[in-house]
């Protein structure tokens, strides 16, 4: 076990459960590439942005909960789970997700969460999710959708600036 590896995972994920995105984002490296079924893959500063966009959302009733961390001198992973109501149909969502880190210079470069997206989307969807969450289709668009609301979402941010 690398402690300092395993640390940095605990750390990524107290910051989360405290709502705290920029804490986040400084366990990430600049080149950060960021992957889950809802958005496909982001890098760098999209990365960051998704999390800033997630934690303001998630606002007060956004839970997470993390455990079974583990990292070596390259890889890590670890288990955690959210609990939120999402924002777009105010459904509760309670996800269950495996994730996956690769390290460089002490910090994470590649982030990979996994999650079954048939039985998230029933949650934060309803009936259209969980009717064509299965889908390939289905999840094309959604991530679509979800880049789009991103770049809004960072757009209204550089303007705030």
């Amino acid at each position: 076990m690398n402690e300092q590896h395993a640390s940095l995972i605990r750390k990524f994920y107290s910051a989360f459960a405290d709502h705290d995105a920029e804490g986040m984002i400084a366990c990430y490296h600049k080149d950060v590439a960021f992957t889950d079924p809802c958005i496909g893959t982001l890098r760098g500063t999209e990365a960051g942005n998704m999390w800033r966009m997630l934690v303001e959302r998630g606002g007060d009733d956004l839970i997470i909960i993390f455990s079974n961390v583990k990292a070596d001198d390259r890889k890590g992973s670890a288990y955690w789970e959210a609990i939120y109501n999402f924002s777009s149909t105010n459904r509760k969502v309670h996800n269950k997700i495996m994730a996956r880190f690769e390290f460089r210079d002490g910090l994470i470069e590649k982030h990979t969460d996994d999650f079954d997206f048939w039985k998230w989307s029933g949650m934060a969807l309803g009936i259209p999710g969980l009717l064509l969450g299965w889908t390939g289709f289905f999840r094309s668009k959604f991530q679509s959708r979800a880049r789009e609301m991103l770049t809004r979402y960072t757009q209204k941010a550089k303007q705030k600036r």
